[in-house]
């Protein structure tokens, strides 16, 4: 397949350009297991590259004539004599170089699609658009599973994800960014990345809600309604007697348990499967203070619910995510807790969108995301 002036040659079974013949030169690449880049040979030059690959998304350590410092992002690049400091913008693009005394020593502007639209200055660096290396023999972007074209503004292969039907624009395999680069990036080759407080959605990237911590809403500490005498072994249940904290010996069935003495094999996202949403009518006086209390006085170890949203639309923490439940009589296992406050009349409640977008996938941690 050609593209403008790239003709390449990709390795059907993994997705990755193997070479590019030109009039006057000739590219190589090579890739370890995991689809990486380890080195390029540019007419029988070959530059190496060292990895990161216990990185999330995997990163260039050295090239032969950089090594380069990392934080949460790249920082710099460093070379015997000198460190260049890297100046990015919102979507981690190379703006601008700027050398030990604070001088700006390169600055580059791109086209939405990651064109070089402008550049000035001595410096250089092998990182351009959305801070990945630009390999300017081709033109194109390596994206770890993918290479990006950024004169097309779209892939040069094909998406290995089949594509999901609730974001319609992933069935097209070869679009960049759901065709919104200004706003999203794509640094593993496969999906948007969405930045921090923020997550995948239908509709790009969606800001994860504010969870106010039991700290902030003055929770009470987990009560023990049941007493084990570990001299005599046996059990003193205590005023009132409900949940109590679990016990192998002395309270097997029941109380107030981490999922991770349960079930130690198991990850919380495998352990999770069902979603319960409850709500407290407008004469309970729902505050979730007051619910706490009321489960402390019917027994409860601690208030049942995982999460609870009050009728303003603000979301609290309640029962450790972690923690089994008391909310499903008889069936509180692998099901997470949500109390919604109030009986919704006569007065209008907030928009709630989240609760649509309630998922496990992953990390049951981010319910509500």
């Amino acid at each position: 397949m050609c593209y403008s002036e790239t003709c390449g040659l990709f390795v059907k079974f993994t997705n990755k350009l193997f070479e590019v013949p030109k009039v006057t030169d000739t590219f190589s690449y090579a890739y370890n297991g995991l689809g990486d880049r380890v080195n390029q040979t540019v007419n029988e030059v070959t530059t190496d590259y060292v990895l990161d690959i216990q990185s999330s998304l995997t990163q260039v350590l050295q090239n032969g004539t950089n090594t380069y410092l990392y934080g949460v992002n790249r920082i710099a690049q460093v070379t015997e004599t000198q460190t260049d400091y890297f100046l990015p913008d919102a979507l981690g693009s190379v703006r601008q170089i700027a050398d030990d005394s604070g001088l700006v020593t390169m600055g580059q502007s791109f086209t939405p699609y990651g064109e070089v639209l402008e550049t000035y200055g001595t410096a250089q660096t092998d990182y351009a658009f959305t801070g990945e290396m630009y390999d300017p023999q081709t033109g194109l972007v390596f994206l770890r599973a993918r290479y990006y074209n950024m004169a097309d503004g779209r892939f040069m292969s094909k998406d290995a994800w089949a594509g999901d039907k609730q974001t319609p624009m992933s069935y097209n395999a070869w679009l960049y960014t759901y065709a919104n680069p200004i706003n999203y990036n794509d640094p593993s080759g496969k999906y948007i990345d969405c930045p921090i407080g923020s997550y995948a959605s239908k509709n790009g990237c969606s800001r994860k809600p504010v969870v106010i911590s039991r700290q902030e809403w003055g929770a009470y500490s987990p009560r023990n309604n049941i007493v084990c005498d570990p001299l005599r072994g046996v059990c003193i249940p205590s005023y009132p007697i409900g949940e109590g904290i679990y016990d192998l010996e002395c309270n097997p069935h029941g109380g107030y348990a981490f999922y991770s003495d349960l079930y130690p094999e198991k990850t919380l996202a495998e352990i999770y499967d069902t979603i319960v949403i409850h709500h407290a009518g407008n004469t309970n006086n729902p505050t979730i203070i007051n619910i706490q209390k009321e489960h402390f006085d019917q027994g409860f170890a601690d208030i049942g619910y995982h999460f609870m949203v009050d009728k303003n639309g603000l979301i609290y923490a309640g029962r450790n995510i972690g923690v089994r439940g008391a909310h499903v009589e008889g069936g509180n296992s692998g099901k997470i807790g949500i109390l919604v406050a109030g009986d919704f009349e006569p007065d209008d409640y907030v928009d709630l969108p989240l609760i649509g977008e309630i998922k496990i996938k992953k990390e049951p941690a981010d319910v509500l995301s």
